[in-house]
């Protein structure tokens, strides 16, 4: 647990990336996953907000199990 901030790949196989893409832990292997973007102003919803967090293999790996 110490220093696992800083692990490019977590889990036994490797599959949590370190690049987040707010959905799974696979990251950029998934090309259709997709964010909500909220817009508070027009108060419109869509989603199809890419999202791609560098240095996050502990994000990718929280949404891993289910």
């Amino acid at each position: 647990m110490i220093n696992a901030v800083f692990n490019f790949r977590n889990f036994w196989d490797g599959r949590a990336r370190n690049e987040f893409n707010g959905v799974n832990p696979i990251g950029d292997l998934d090309p259709f996953a997709r964010v909500l973007i909220s817009d508070t102003v027009l108060r419109k919803t869509k989603l199809n907000g890419n999202l791609r967090l560098e240095n996050s293999s502990l994000a990718s790996q929280a949404v891993g199990p289910r």
